[in-house]
């Protein structure tokens, strides 16, 4: 193991892992790039996997700092082509494993100052942690990347050709707090944001995931997953942002693959609508209020 040095930071990675055969070797080898320049701490949660994830993840976090656990419950998987009614059961269910993936930095009683939390298929640079800190100004506790996507943005006219924002599910804005625009290589709603997310700067939002976040350690042990109807990030944000703020960083990359999924026309074109016509914006959240 790694001796701790002052001339290095002390990051803790909390992540999820589920029959990850397929991509861990990918993953791992993303931390050892890592750990070349940073000292890292693991706390990795796992469930339910039929395949060798727990004995790869056992033998590689023999001589890490940090902490593994395993526990089986018969859970079912989700996808992201989930109905409602699978959609709550999915988000009640991914909050109670990231509590028990933090509760394992809890009980270590982690002290690092920065706390990296990311889903495990994400891929990342090795600059990661250095192009985050690049976009940091005071106040900020929370970072989340630009992550893109195995589909095209259809948001364009004319067509960009760039690959879309994956994580519109967790991105919400104070102006907006319906999920952002899906399929898009600029996710927000809002011209002024916008505006700034394509110049590259950073965009203060009220809540955003982005697969792979650098949170404040001191925080991030505040906070809490839960939620009422809507994706559990949310009522993660809303539990930490009284420590200060959360950003979108456009110059941070990362990276997932999905299974494809064809947009509805009607759709794109219900979304092109109201980027362009705020009053169009403030009937679809009276809309949505109404559901709720």
């Amino acid at each position: 193991m790694r001796e701790k040095s002052s001339s290095r930071l002390q990051i803790s990675v909390f992540g999820l892992w589920r029959d990850s055969e397929s991509y861990i070797n990918k993953t791992l080898s993303q931390f050892e790039s890592l750990e070349e320049k940073h000292d890292l701490s693991y706390y990795f949660y796992e469930n339910d996997s039929e395949d060798k994830t727990p004995t790869i993840l056992k033998k590689w976090m023999k001589d890490r700092k940090g902490c593994f656990h395993s526990e089986t419950f018969g859970d079912e998987k989700y996808g992201n082509k989930e109905s409602l009614d699978r959609q709550k059961t999915r988000d009640e269910k991914m909050a109670s494993y990231r509590n028990a993936m933090l509760q394992l930095g809890k009980k270590d009683k982690v002290d690092s100052e920065w706390s990296m939390v990311l889903d495990t298929d994400i891929e990342f640079k090795d600059t990661i942690v250095e192009d985050f800190l690049a976009c940091h100004y005071k106040d900020v506790i929370m970072m989340t990347p630009h992550i893109e996507h195995n589909i095209k943005c259809h948001m364009c006219e004319p067509q960009c050709n760039k690959w879309a924002y994956y994580d519109s599910y967790a991105l919400r804005t104070k102006e907006n707090p319906r999920r952002s625009i899906t399929f898009s290589c600029n996710p927000f709603w809002e011209s002024h944001n916008r505006k700034e997310y394509a110049k590259g700067n950073p965009v203060e939002v009220e809540c955003a995931f982005g697969g792979i976040s650098l949170i404040k350690t001191k925080a991030l042990l505040k906070g809490k997953w839960g939620t009422e109807g809507d994706c559990e990030h949310v009522f993660f944000a809303n539990s930490i942002q009284k420590y200060g703020k959360i950003i979108v960083c456009p110059t941070v990359k990362a990276w997932t693959e999905v299974e494809p999924i064809v947009p509805n026309q009607n759709f794109l074109e219900f979304q092109k609508t109201q980027v362009g016509d705020p009053w169009a914006q403030k009937a679809a959240l009276v809309a949505q209020q109404g559901r709720h």
